[in-house]
């Protein structure tokens, strides 16, 4: 994996960050545009609890996709700190996690 950012002052976008990354053998490339939303190989995460459930359930989208990666969008979501959930600092705007993992 490569990854491209060129620091032109501006917070991570489509214009200034990209990912390039090996996928079966072909040359692919990531970038913010690349929404998730159309994955249709994402296998789907865990269920929090089985507790009074008693029919299929909806799963939430996981980590593993058969796209060979998964972007997870933590920005203004609340932090741990000192062992307490607290809001993020105002100052921080973004927060990106990008695994690319391929489909072996």
């Amino acid at each position: 994996m490569k990854i491209e950012f060129e620091n032109d002052g501006f917070p991570f976008g489509q214009c200034n960050l990209k990912v390039h990354y090996e996928l079966n053998g072909k040359p692919k490339r990531w970038t913010f545009t690349d929404e998730q939303g159309g994955q249709p190989g994402n296998l789907k995460g865990p269920v929090v609890t089985l507790d009074a459930v008693g029919s299929p359930i909806p799963l939430q989208k996981g980590l593993l996709s058969r796209e060979g990666w998964y972007l997870i969008k933590d920005s203004g979501k609340d932090v741990y700190k000192n062992g307490w959930l607290t809001q993020r600092d105002p100052d921080h705007i973004q927060d990106y996690y990008l695994f690319v993992y391929g489909t072996d």
